[in-house]
């Protein structure tokens, strides 16, 4: 495996699910030394921006509601 695509779609979510997926986003990334990527699909706000925050780069169109 050369890269993970993570496909996000979502609003949010609760503070510890959104630490402790970005802790393991982090860890694959700079521990497995695995390229990550993700593409936000409509929504990538709160909880999941701060997990796409890990990868290495994120993709999102001008339309999509992000941050």
């Amino acid at each position: 495996i050369k890269a993970i695509i993570l496909h996000v779609n979502s609003p949010g979510g609760g503070v510890a699910a959104s630490e402790e997926i970005y802790r393991e986003v982090k860890r694959v990334r700079d521990g497995k030394k695995k390229k990550i990527v993700v593409s936000i699909e409509t929504v990538g706000a709160s909880g999941a921006y701060y997990v796409a925050s890990a990868a290495d780069k994120i993709y999102a169109d001008n339309g999509r509601k992000v941050g």
